[in-house]
């Protein structure tokens, strides 16, 4: 028996309603000639000519799926694992996705450790028997009380 030609655009455009009413997308595989077992499979058994095809909202909850999947070791892992990978191939694919997911609020990994610029609030310390500008000078200059 030949194999009926997959519809890319059906298969997206179905994706895509089916992302809007909260279906999931084995009933839309299965809907579209896919057997059981691949249809088990959900976004993985997705053909990328579909996912090319798709509107922006499926793609953004394949991704959301995606980020909520990995816990913040394993993202942390991820991100310098691809550094690494560049690193030694001397290549730059990438980066700008893994810098951007090593400065999520969960990792912080590109923070410095030691927070430069501190402010301190509240009244400049005076030395005895001097005024505030002489207690900042002599500060500033090193000496100590008289």
């Amino acid at each position: 028996m030949a194999r009926k030609r997959a519809n890319y655009k059906q298969l997206a455009e179905d994706l895509d309603e089916a992302a809007r009413n909260g279906n999931p997308v084995r009933d839309v595989l299965l809907a579209n000639g896919y057997s059981q077992s691949v249809a088990n499979q959900g976004w993985d058994a997705v053909p990328n000519r579909a996912l090319k095809l798709m509107k922006g909202h499926s793609k953004g909850k394949r991704f959301r799926e995606l980020g909520k999947s990995l816990p913040a070791p394993e993202q942390e892992a991820l991100v310098r694992g691809a550094l690494i990978s560049n690193i030694q191939a001397g290549e730059d694919k990438a980066i700008q996705s893994i810098k951007a997911l090593g400065n999520t609020r969960d990792l912080g990994m590109f923070q410095p450790e030691i927070q430069t610029g501190v402010i301190i609030l509240g009244d400049f310390p005076r030395l005895s028997g001097m005024t505030a500008e002489e207690s900042k000078q002599a500060l500033l200059n090193g000496q100590e009380e008289p």
